[in-house]
């Protein structure tokens, strides 16, 4: 754009002419000023805004685009969190005494195998969220890492 202004100014050039392949050696003043055409200057100025505004617009899209995957990931690993955390302190030990619960009613003839069965199974279940929430947890901290370091994470995403 600078430039673009520049050559919006006419250009005086002065010097010195000097024949050198004729008998006699001439030596004549020049002088040349060369005029701009304003349409065209105009137009590569304008131009130049252009890309200028595309320029500060694609910068402000990639800026948004970031902080959107940042609100993303934050959500995503804030879920997970929760989740970890109800598995860890509430289902599981429930689960767990519930299972240890059916293994003695079974053992002592209360209940059926059946029971016993759907409460291992339970808590099979619920052993296994918790790793899957806990991996996934582990893998949005890394995507946020990842972002926060400049480097575009994988868009593939395994859990969802």
């Amino acid at each position: 754009v600078k430039l673009a202004y520049k050559e919006y100014w006419p250009d005086l050039n002065i010097g010195l002419m000097q024949s050198l392949f004729s008998e006699m050696a001439l030596t004549r003043p020049l002088l040349s000023i060369s005029i701009p055409w304003r349409g065209k200057v105009a137009s590569q100025i304008a131009a130049s805004q252009n890309v200028v505004k595309m320029t500060e617009a694609a910068f402000s899209a990639e800026e948004l685009d970031l902080a959107a995957m940042m609100a993303d990931g934050l959500f995503r690993w804030r879920q997970a969190d929760r989740e970890v955390k109800l598995y860890r302190e509430n289902l599981l030990p429930k689960s767990r005494a519930a299972t240890q619960i059916a293994q003695s009613g079974y053992q002592t003839g209360k209940t059926g195998l059946a029971d016993f069965l759907n409460a291992e199974r339970t808590y099979l279940d619920f052993s296994i969220n918790y790793l899957s929430a806990q991996g996934l947890r582990e893998i949005t901290l890394n995507e946020i890492s990842l972002s926060i370091a400049g480097v575009s994470p994988e868009k593939e995403d395994l859990f969802r």
